[in-house]
């Protein structure tokens, strides 16, 4: 999208591709991930840390970003997370149906070779500044969908997750996609998660019941809910159905990677 474009901020280091379902050369893209990246072995770069709970994991998170020397997902090379080379190659997420209940969804990447590295490197390895700068990704994707005067929102994780790395790794994604929007866009907590069920490390079937939520107080009629990886969409039927009890009318999703 060009720089003058009125919707979006631009300077994110990650690709923001606009997409409609109606656009025939997405339908017809062959599975982005049918050839892997040659260099998808390197993995995280050896940047995790031991745990931590609380207060200090965050500092962690932030230690681990800014004094740690970084290294691309994709070839290894130093320097930034997923270096200039690897970032255009980087498989984008293919046009799915919406989970049901939700009115559109739309992905960023397909979740396979150095992007899934990426959103694991985000998620598991102390990396709140990297789920920021991925995040502000994601605010071409809200204009796209015509959804830039929505409220946005996310998925809440489990409290003992969002101990255990100090952050919540879709409300982060969700508050840089709205800062990034030219009209910043209203965000905030509108469902919580009940219960202790997560779905990472769930096989498909019992990934297909999804975790419940419930609606925090009333919902605006407008939301644009983000996630981070969607597998069966159980998670963002389960935040969608929870939504629009709270009042919401019209439900769109955003999410970071999509698992082809």
């Amino acid at each position: 999208m060009p720089d003058s474009d009125p919707g979006v901020v631009t300077g994110s280091p990650y690709p923001r591709p606009v997409r409609r379902s109606a656009d025939p050369d997405l339908t017809a893209r062959p599975d982005p991930c049918a050839e892997p990246h040659p260099a998808h072995a390197v993995g995280t770069g050896g940047r995790s840390i031991g745990s931590a709970t609380g207060n200090s994991h965050l500092a962690d998170s932030l230690l681990v970003d800014i004094l740690l020397p970084r290294t691309c997902v994709g070839c290894g090379a130093p320097g930034d997370d997923c270096c200039s080379r690897c970032v255009a190659a980087l498989p984008l997420a293919a046009d799915r149906p919406p989970p049901p209940g939700v009115d559109v969804a739309v992905g960023l990447l397909a979740h396979c070779g150095p992007a899934a590295a990426l959103v694991a490197r985000a998620k598991y390895h102390h990396g709140l500044v990297l789920a920021e700068r991925l995040g502000s990704g994601l605010a071409e994707l809200v204009v796209a969908l015509g959804a830039d005067d929505a409220v946005v929102t996310w998925t809440p994780n489990t409290a003992r997750h969002r101990r255990e790395r100090g952050f919540d790794q879709a409300e982060v994604l969700a508050r840089s996609a709205a800062a990034g929007l030219r009209q910043p866009a209203s965000v905030r907590a509108t469902i919580r998660r009940l219960g202790r069920s997560n779905q990472t490390g769930r096989g498909r079937a019992e990934r297909l019941t999804g975790p419940a939520f419930a609606p925090l107080a009333a919902v605006p009629e407008r939301v644009v809910v983000v996630d981070d990886v969607w597998t069966t969409g159980a998670t963002l039927s389960a935040a969608a159905d929870a939504l629009r009890r709270g009042g919401a009318r019209n439900v769109s999703a955003v999410v970071l990677a999509v698992r082809p």
